[in-house]
This record gives structure tokens, C-alpha cells and sequence, in this order.
């Protein structure tokens, strides 16, 4: 979506825009890219760990600035299934990198034993994180992270993308207290309006029916999730679904607030809010976003409610000279060729 054909709704008083500036943003494996090698950064942290691999915090020592690393283990690869997942995640992130909601990826590397994706470091931590502080949000705060939301999952439909695994904790924060959007492992590329998938595929309590049933779905999917998220941002837990009915907004909500979750939350896909040809259109108009000026805050030109602390540590915390990888395992030093092989132009660097 291009910056001049988001400029619909008005913009409230809490939401004047002004100019912000964008977030500035065990044994060593010996391997060389054209502009960077793994022995130019020290581990910083630990920010999460999945299926396949890890993600730490890192930081170039050259240029001191902080970089998310996520390292996979080859060995854990062991079906083209799962290198045709990963290669979708680097395609995705590709795609996503130039949103100003979505995660960077800055390179994409190798070695005997590892895959790594160096991704933008984003200070402010997840949401859910934050929801774990706070319990909830008021109407405007969740306004602003929902808004961010629409337009990052906007621009992945756009490029024929589904996410498929929005939640909290994919949903970051940067350092000027803009979202950013993470974790494309789970993405589908390849889909547009009008065309469906079947994959058993999230976070189970943020998956719509029709994924948890194995039906076919679309993009709506992702709409569905949204819903959840934002009730969950303004009631601190997840919504009460009744069979047939669907969900059931508690009487404190704003009536604009319940309209919109529970046009999210419709079981049936096709009467979904966002499920139309428009897309996240059908949500921009909506009266709960009337007070967010869409082409500021695609500009980032909008105050956001709240800017974190970082989260990572200080300058002064635990340095590590070479990063910590798990060596791996006796009998499985041996990945299969024609895994091998499919990774073959996998490095890339922007930086």
C-alpha cells in the first residue's frame, strides 16, 4: 500500500501528528559473507528460542549497533517440507523489509551446520510482554498498536502473503514505540484474494475455526487473529466464544470496540470483517479508527501513546567474544545433499 492511498479518516486531538524520527535502528564456525562474518558480532543476550534454533541478541562490533540473530540447525532440517518453509521465511522477510511495520532482514548466511537471518533489533520487547506488566490497554494505546497491525498485515496480503501466526508475541516494539511485526516462519506465500490453503498451521488460540477444523481458508485467517489480539489488549484475556453465536464482548467495552471484534471474530469466514476483495480497506473505514490519520501514521508522523524502555542490556552488561552455538549432535554431523543443495543460494546481505 503506497503512502497516498492511505489517507482516509480524520485525526483526534490525542493523535495529532508530528514529525517523529524513525528507530535508529561455543566453539566459533568460521565463515565469510562480502560484507560481514559471524566473527564481527558478540553475543549481547538471549531473546527467544523455537523448533528449529534460537534467536540472540547480538551486536556488530565494528559499528556497535544491535542486530537479532536467529540461528536454525541444519540437522533439525530433515524434509524438503521444512527447507521450503525456510526459504519462505527469507522470501517473506524480503518482502516485508521495506514496511516500516515489519521486521528488517539485513543478511541471510551459513555454515557447515547452521542457517542465520540477521533481523533488525527491536528495543521495546512484544506486546505480550507488556500486556504481562499491565494486564490491559486503554481504547487509544490499543488503537495505535492495532492500526500498525492492519497496515503491516495489509501489505503482506498485498503481496499475495499470509502470516498466520499473529499474536502478542509477534507483535513488537520499537524504540520511538511504533509495532513492528515479526516471525514470518509460518507465512504462506503464493495466496491471493480467492484463493484458500489447509495447512494446521499457528498459535491454537489465535487460529480461526475454519483453520482449527482443516477447512480450506484464505487471508481472513489473519483477520480473525487480529481480533483476538485486540480483545486481548482491552480485556487482558482472551474473548468467551458460544457455539453458534460467537464471541461475547464484556459491557465495558466502547460500542465502536465491540462492533469491530466482533465483526473480526465472525465464525463464518466469508461474513468476516476484511474478508471482501478490500481487504484491510474494510477495517481502515471502520468507526473504531476513526481518529488515526493513516497516511501520517504509515509516515510515522503520529505520537504513539507509549515509548518503551530497552529492553536488551546495557553497554556495561555480559559480552560473549564468540556466539554461543550448540555443536551438533554425535551421528547427525552428516545433512543429507539434497538438503544441502537447496540451500544453496541462501546468503544474502544488505548490509
Amino acid at each position: 500500500m503506497s503512502a497516498d492511498e492511505v489517507n482516509i479518516g480524520s485525526t483526534h486531538p490525542e493523535n495529532t501528528a508530528e514529525d517523529f524520527p524513525p528507530a535508529v535502528t561455543t566453539e566459533p564456525e568460521v565463515l565469510h559473507l562480502t560484507n560481514c562474518t559471524l566473527q564481527d558480532f558478540t553475543q549481547r543476550g538471549f531473546l527467544g528460542e523455537g523448533g528449529f534454533g534460537k534467536v540472540l541478541h547480538v551486536q556488530h562490533t565494528a559499528s556497535k549497533r544491535s542486530y537479532a540473530l536467529k540461528i536454525l540447525k541444519k540437522q533439525k532440517i530433515t524434509t524438503l517440507r521444512d527447507v521450503e518453509r525456510i526459504l519462505v521465511e527469507k522470501r517473506v522477510a524480503l518482502t516485508a523489509a521495506v514496511h516500516p511495520f515489519t521486521v528488517d532482514l539485513h543478511a541471510t548466511f551459513q555454515s557447515d551446520h547452521h542457517l542465520f537471518f540477521l533481523m533488525e533489533y527491536v528495543a521495546g520487547g512484544c506486546l505480550r510482554t507488556l500486556l504481562e506488566r499491565e494486564r490491559k490497554f486503554g481504547q487509544r494505546r490499543t488503537t495505535f498498536y492495532a492500526a500498525c497491525t492492519v497496515l503491516a498485515i495489509s501489505y503482506l496480503h498485498e503481496n499475495g502473503i499470509i502470516h498466520r501466526d499473529l499474536k502478542p508475541e509477534n507483535l513488537l516494539l520499537d524504540s520511538n514505540g511504533y509495532i513492528k511485526l515479526a516471525d514470518f516462519g509460518l507465512c504462506k506465500d503464493g495466496i491471493g484474494y480467492g484463493d484458500r490453503t489447509r495447512s494446521l498451521t499457528g498459535t491454537y488460540d489465535y487460529m480461526a475455526p475454519e483453520v482449527l477444523s482443516r477447512l480450506p481458508y484464505s487471508r481472513s485467517a489473519d483477520w480473525w487473529s487480529l481480533g483476538i489480539v485486540i480483545f486481548e489488549m482491552l480485556v487482558g484475556d482472551l474473548p468467551w466464544m458460544r457455539p453458534s453465536i460467537g464471541v461475547v464482548c464484556p459491557k465495558f467495552l466502547a460500542e465502536d470496540a465491540a462492533i469491530l471484534i466482533s465483526g473480526l471474530l465472525q465464525l463464518d469466514p466469508w461474513m468476516r470483517l476484511g474478508s471482501s476483495e478490500e481487504d484491510a480497506g474494510e477495517l481502515m473505514f471502520h468507526h473504531f479508527f476513526r481518529g488515526i490519520d493513516w497516511l501520517a501514521l504509515v509516515q510515522r508522523k503520529l505520537q504513539p501513546p507509549f515509548i518503551p524502555e530497552d529492553v536488551g542490556l546495557s553497554d556495561d552488561g555480559p559480552c560473549y567474544e564468540h556466539l554461543l552455538l550448540t555443536p551438533p549432535s554425535e551421528g547427525s554431523l552428516a545433512i543429507r545433499k539434497e538438503i544441502a543443495d537447496a540451500f544453496g543460494s541462501f546468503d544474502y546481505s544488505a548490509i
